[in-house]
Parts: structure tokens; C-alpha cells; sequence
């Protein structure tokens, strides 16, 4: 009798699961955080408990976050936290739903090239965002506006090229803003400007040969910029002041040309900040190798004045002069490999 019974229970359990619902699915109950890594995920579940507060999606086979899947995700209106890292999404479509308590988004690890302006409009206390280590090529006006709350926003480790002025507005918390490792061009006018509470700005491993005046703006709180490692061969005079204000500046391995174009700079030149020890001169030969500040300003000349400000050559290595790989930042001493975003991008 007892084994009859038991064979009865096992059928009425068979009976009352539900269909297709992945056992770690079943496991995400009421009130909880619902751990669903490497469940081989196609899509986000629709048979959660409405009321969890924590959604991990990482390592799943997720390629797009469509309209019927933000309806889905809609549904958890009590998440704090959601995680689609490490899936194959490439298209995110329309914006993400009112989640109004959602604070901590990732996205990062994945194949997505490009996000609508307004994309998240609906989450009004999102305080970090990761998008690194994407195909993102563009930044466009309004992508990143009216996020009261965001805090940390990390866009380094993609393709992006461009910024669009208007880009990034409207964000009075934000705080550390990672955009290394891309290929941005150009710095124009408004890129960075009027962000009260911004202490860290990442740009260092791009393609950066000209920087607008009035790029940066309006940046109390900045202690950190870090510009290394991109293509600037010369500087509006404007950003002297701007540079001198922040604790840390970092702009070594660049292609400096010490010309007339470099001029109105070496004239506000003090030898007082860090940074002034940093500008080694690539062009011309005459000053390879040589710091800006060790020379005379009447020595900055150029042959034809007409000559356009192209970016030099970066494959002109035999003209660019060997550097330490170790420089003084302030009071500490720094590894080029160390004190920038700390983040490495698999190509």
C-alpha cells in the first residue's frame, strides 16, 4: 500500500508542475532574488513571482530585448537589480518599462550597436549602468538625459566614435563616467559640461586628436581625467586653467607637436602641475623628446603657418621618442598600467 501511494504523489507532483518551467525558475519565489545564470535563456521568464527584487540573467542565449520582452519585464515592477551580462543581445527595442525601483542595470558583454534616445527614460533611480564591452558606435543626443539618481556609468571597451554634444545631459548625480578604450575622434564643445558631482572621467586608449574649447565645462567636483594614450598634438590655451584645476591629469603618450600651435598653452605654463611634465614633444624632430615646458616659447615656431592640424602618424614610430613608463601624478607615483579605469577589453 505504501508503495502504491507513493507512485500516487510522484504523479500528482507531475500533474501540478507547470510546463516548461526550468527547475531554477520554479526556485524563484515571492520577495526573493531570482539567480537564473547559465540556464540557457532564450528570452526573460514570464511565470516569476511578480514581487522579486533581483533578476540575474548572466550567461544566458538572450539576442534581443524586443517590445513583447519588455512587456514581460514590465511585470517585475519590484526589481532593484537586473542583470542581462554576458548574453548575445544586439537590438534593444523602444525603452525599457517603468521600473520604478530598479537601480543597478548591466548590460555589458554583449553585441549591442546602438540604443535609441530615451531608451531609459522609465527608470528614475537607476544608479548604475554598465554597458561596457559592447559594439556601441555612436553616442546620440539624448541617449543619456534625465537620469536624476545615475551615479556610475561605464561605456568603456566599445566602438564608439562619436559624441554628440547633448549626449550626456541632465544627470546631476553622475559621478564616474568610463568611456576608455573606444575610438572617439573629436572633443567638441559641450561633450562634458555641467556635471556637478562628476569626480572621474575615463578617456584615456582612443583616437582623440582635437579637443574643442569648451569641451570641458562646468566640472567642480572633477579630481580625475585621464586623456593618455589618444593622439592630441596640441591644446586650445582655454584648457590650461581647466587642467590646473583638477588634482589628477593624465595625458602622456600623445603626439605632441611642439609648434607655434602649441604657443599660446607653454605661455600659461607655470611648471607647477603635474601635467606640465607630461607634454613630451614627438614633432618636431628638432624637439623630440624634449618637455614642453623646458622650452623657450620663442622656439615654438612653425615653418608654414598655413599647415593644417592633422593628428601625426601613428605608425611613424621611428620619429616618436622612447618614454618612461612611469610618471608622477601629484603626490603619488603611478605604473602606466595602474590608476586608470582598471579595465580590460577583449577584441
Amino acid at each position: 500500500m505504501g508503495r502504491k501511494l507513493r507512485h500516487m504523489l510522484m504523479l500528482l507532483l507531475i500533474i501540478l508542475k507547470q510546463p516548461n518551467m526550468p527547475e531554477a525558475e520554479s526556485s524563484c519565489g515571492p520577495c526573493s532574488s531570482c539567480n537564473l545564470q547559465s540556464s540557457n535563456l532564450t528570452s526573460i521568464p514570464q511565470h516569476l513571482s511578480t514581487r522579486i527584487f533581483s533578476l540575474d540573467l548572466k550567461f544566458n542565449a538572450i539576442t534581443t530585448l524586443s517590445q513583447s520582452q519588455m512587456k514581460i519585464l514590465s511585470r517585475y515592477k519590484h526589481m532593484t537589480y537586473v542583470n542581462f551580462a554576458e548574453n548575445r543581445i544586439s537590438t534593444i527595442h523602444c525603452c525599457f518599462p517603468n521600473l520604478p525601483l530598479l537601480e543597478v542595470l548591466y548590460l555589458m558583454n554583449n553585441q549591442i550597436t546602438g540604443l535609441p534616445p530615451g531608451i531609459l527614460s522609465n527608470l528614475p533611480k537607476l544608479k548604475f549602468l554598465y554597458l561596457s564591452s559592447n559594439k556601441l558606435a555612436e553616442i546620440q543626443l539624448g541617449t543619456f538625459s534625465d537620469l536624476p539618481k545615475l551615479q556610475s556609468l561605464k561605456l568603456n571597451c566599445n566602438k564608439i566614435r562619436t559624441i554628440q554634444s547633448g549626449a550626456f545631459t541632465n544627470l546631476p548625480l553622475l559621478k564616474m563616467l568610463y568611456l576608455n578604450d573606444n575610438r572617439i575622434l573629436n572633443l567638441e564643445s559641450g561633450s562634458f559640461s555641467d556635471f556637478p558631482k562628476l569626480q572621474l572621467l575615463w578617456l584615456d586608449h582612443n583616437k582623440i586628436s582635437n579637443i574643442q574649447s569648451g569641451a570641458f565645462s562646468n566640472l567642480p567636483n572633477l579630481t580625475r581625467l585621464d586623456l593618455r594614450k589618444n593622439q592630441i598634438s596640441f591644446l586650445p590655451p582655454s584648457i590650461y586653467s581647466i587642467f590646473s584645476s583638477i588634482s589628477v591629469v593624465i595625458v602622456f603618450r600623445n603626439h605632441w607637436q611642439c609648434d607655434c600651435r602649441m604657443l599660446p598653452f607653454r605661455l600659461r605654463m607655470t611648471g607647477s602641475h603635474p601635467f606640465e611634465k607630461q607634454i613630451l614633444c614627438v614633432q618636431p624632430a628638432t624637439f623630440s623628446g624634449k618637455l614642453l615646458k623646458d622650452i623657450e616659447p620663442e622656439n615654438l615656431t612653425c615653418k608654414d603657418k598655413t599647415t593644417p592640424t592633422t593628428p601625426v602618424d601613428t605608425k611613424a614610430s621611428a620619429t616618436t621618442p622612447k618614454m618612461s613608463t612611469s610618471f608622477s601624478f601629484g603626490n603619488t607615483e603611478s605604473k602606466e598600467t595602474l590608476g586608470s579605469s582598471f579595465a580590460t577589453c577583449v577584441s
